[in-house]
This record gives structure tokens, sequence and C-alpha cells, in this order.
């Protein structure tokens, strides 16, 4: 995942048999960073992470440690490696957090499994998530409009996958 200023790429590197971990690198060559330990299980499916707008975070669905796996959105410091939870939802399956361009809103896919799931959106500093679709269905990726008021996403909505975008205050339609 490339950082927003082309600098660096952020990446999760680990085995089944061994621990992942969270890296950075230069993008135009140089040594990886480890930032943390990645506790990611079974509900991690897709892109699992995003970078801030300012480079100093990234946006990782992630396990909450690997003793106790319920899934959660973080932002992880690029620094020093702290973890803050943005949200702890309930479902067993997180995917695509994605900040929206000015960084104030976090968009995300969860839900049962990755065949039916929904978007849903919170202020990135927390708070009370809200619920933008109600299908239940696999979404294979979402990524906000350039000026924040959309979020187009895919869908297999109506039978045969498709972008929609849903407008933050209306209905989702076709596109």
């Amino acid at each position: 995942m490339w950082s927003a200023d082309g600098r660096y790429i952020a990446f999760v590197h680990g085995l089944p048999s061994t621990k992942a971990y969270y890296y950075i690198i230069p993008a135009l060559g140089g040594a990886a960073r480890k930032i943390a330990e990645a506790n990611m299980g079974s509900y991690a499916f897709g892109r699992c992470m995003d970078w801030s707008p300012d480079g100093r975070d990234l946006i990782v669905a992630d396990g909450m440690s690997a003793q106790d796996p319920r899934a959660s959105i973080f932002l992880l410091s690029v620094e020093d490696g702290r973890k803050r939870a943005v949200v702890s939802p309930p479902d067993s399956y997180l995917a695509y957090p994605t900040l929206s361009p000015d960084g104030k809103l976090l968009a995300y896919v969860a839900g049962a499994g990755f065949l039916a799931g929904d978007i849903f959106v919170v202020p990135a500093s927390g708070g009370q998530p809200r619920r933008l679709t109600s299908d239940r269905r696999f979404l294979a990726g979402l990524a906000w409009t350039a000026d924040g008021k959309e979020i187009v996403f895919s869908s297999n909505r109506g039978g045969l996958f498709r972008l929609w975008r849903i407008l933050l205050r209306a209905a989702p339609r076709s596109r």
C-alpha cells in the first residue's frame, strides 16, 4: 500500500507457521522497518490497511492481540507502533478500512463473513459507526470520491458485480 506522498510502501509479511508483522519500506529502496505485530485472523480478507493522509498512521483491520483475536480497526503509529482502536464491531470479518480524503471519516466493510458484508462509516477519532448499506453481500472493495462526499464500491447486489456509489446522506444508486 503506497503512502499518499509516494515515499513509502506498507505491507504485512509472515508465514502461516510464524508471526506476521506490519512493515514500511522506502519506495526508492532501502531496508524495511518493522512497525508492529499483525494479529490477523481468518476474518481479515481483501485489503486490510490504508495510510492516513499525513502519513503518520496506518489504518489496519487486525485482532486485538495474539491472545484476543476479536476483529478491530486501529490507527497504528508508523513512528512507534502503538495501536489505538477506532472501532471494535461484534462482527467476525473486517476489510477495506479506508480514510476519507480529509482523514476525518473511516469507511470499512464488516459482516459475519466475506460473502455477507456491509459498509460502515465512523469518525476517525472513534465513535458510533453508521451503517451505509444493508445488503449483506460480497463487497470487493471501496474508495472515497476525491471530494469525500461519496463512496464507490464493487458489489454483486442485483446479481452481477458492478460499481455502485453511495452519498453519505442518501440511498445507493447504480453507476
